[in-house]
């Protein structure tokens, strides 16, 4: 029996197909459009090309987009705040704070570049697939009323920053490593039979 597998998703302009996204473009669409579960980030390791890199899964993450209005039109600030926990490590890396803290790091730039460069890619298609008008009529519908008309040009033109947190909670390494029952509170793991060691 076959298993379905996706390959991407299609962004439509009214009823003509614009463009297609690939899966990790979509990734970073669910981004910018709400919250998400379970989703999984790949991460090269540093300075090694050896085709295995670090694995981190968003467990829950919680997006948050604010309008604002100027002078030279609309803008939004995109604010995303994560828990995750780490599946893999790079083969020469070792459990610790700094790597922690290198790993959130590194998750909210990845998050960051994935959702700009999904940005680019709607805005240059003229298809608001984020539903940022969705937004900004919910956030002044006054205002929305003003620019409906014309919101292909002002969504095209309309800057958006980023700003993404990402707290690693947990790891879910392999039940055989002592990394594995590492945790951020910094208890050794369970010694012998289950007993944590002081």
């Amino acid at each position: 029996t076959g298993h379905l597998l996706m390959k991407g998703v299609a962004v439509f302009r009214g009823a003509k197909m614009a463009d297609v996204l690939t899966v990790e473009e979509t990734k970073a669409l669910a981004w910018l459009m709400g919250d998400t579960r379970q989703v999984a980030i790949l991460l090269p390791c540093d300075g090694k090309d050896n085709g295995v890199g670090s694995a981190v899964r968003l467990l829950v993450s919680h997006t948050k987009v604010i309008p604002q209005f100027g002078n030279d039109g609309v803008s939004f600030l995109v604010k995303v705040q994560a828990r995750a926990e780490i599946e893999r490590l790079c083969p020469y890396e070792r459990l610790s704070e700094k790597t922690y803290k290198q790993l959130e790091q590194k998750t909210a730039q990845y998050m960051e570049r994935q959702m700009q460069a999904v940005m680019t890619k709607l805005q240059s298609d003229g298809v608001d697939a984020c539903q940022f008008g969705t937004r900004l009529f919910i956030e002044n519908p006054r205002r929305w009323r003003q620019i409906s008309q014309q919101w292909p040009d002002y969504f095209a033109r309309a800057q958006v920053k980023f700003n993404v947190r990402v707290h690693i909670t947990r790891t879910a390494l392999s039940s055989n490593t002592p990394e594995s029952a590492a945790s951020r509170s910094g208890l050794a793991p369970p010694a012998g039979r289950g007993v944590t060691t002081p």
